[in-house]
């Protein structure tokens, strides 16, 4: 009787662990599967952001020549400067850049995540 219930007890273990395995596993592949998408995402991100720079740079360009000087933030040369896109004005947030009074420093992308 006790080999019995020493199988039935294992038995019961291995019931919970393929039941345990066959819930956690498509958790897993969600997981996964997010993580994949937020990559491509920020490829997608990237590549726009590096296709827009000369853009940009156009527009800090103009806004210096009618103001003198660039601006303070990025999005201040919007939309006014900025002839991309208007709905993706959003995007110009993603670029780092630094005004140091007669240069500026301006990098494609500085995300992390």
């Amino acid at each position: 009787m006790d080999q019995f219930k020493r199988n039935l007890a294992q038995s019961k273990r291995e019931v919970r662990i393929v039941i345990a395995l066959i819930v956690l596993l498509p958790v897993v592949g969600l997981i996964l599967a997010g993580i994949s998408h937020v990559q491509g995402d920020r490829k997608m991100v990237e590549n726009y952001l590096e296709q827009e720079r000369p853009n940009v740079v156009l527009a800090l360009e103009a806004y210096k020549m009618d103001n003198g000087h660039y601006p303070d933030s990025i999005s201040n040369a919007v939309p006014r400067y900025y002839k991309g896109q208007q709905k993706q004005v959003n995007f110009l947030t993603w670029y780092e850049y630094k005004n140091f009074g007669t240069n500026f420093f301006l990098k494609d992308f500085n995300r992390s995540h």
